[in-house]
């Protein structure tokens, strides 16, 4: 009995970590947050991959010509020279890998546990 409710328990704390995960990635979005990246930029596979099974929900803009999901326009109109750039509803604008509390701190969404 002991091994299944261990199982158990493992089990919810990592559904529970997925679900917060992909709750912050909304917020971000719901918040005015953008993500700019290139599929081949790894800074930004590696930005992608903290939200786990969250990253689809990220609120993530493309800029490789190559890319047909492609919105290179609008990175040149952001004015989006380094991957990964994140712009806020606010103005502010931070290039590079970013730290979940950093984000939280930029948009006032609430970390997941």
């Amino acid at each position: 009995m002991k091994k299944v409710l261990t199982l158990f328990t493992i089990l919810s704390l990592i559904s529970t970590s997925c679900s917060s995960e992909k709750s912050f990635a909304k917020c971000l979005n719901t918040a005015g947050a953008s993500l700019y990246g290139a599929f081949y930029c790894e800074a930004c596979q590696t930005q992608k991959s903290m939200f786990a099974d969250g990253k689809s929900e990220l609120p993530y803009i493309e800029c490789s010509k190559d890319s047909p999901s492609s919105e290179y326009e609008l990175c040149i109109e952001q004015k989006i020279y380094r991957y990964p750039t994140w712009t806020f509803e606010n103005g502010n604008r931070l290039e590079g890998v970013q730290s979940l509390e950093t984000l939280s701190k930029e948009t006032s969404c609430k970390l997941p546990k």
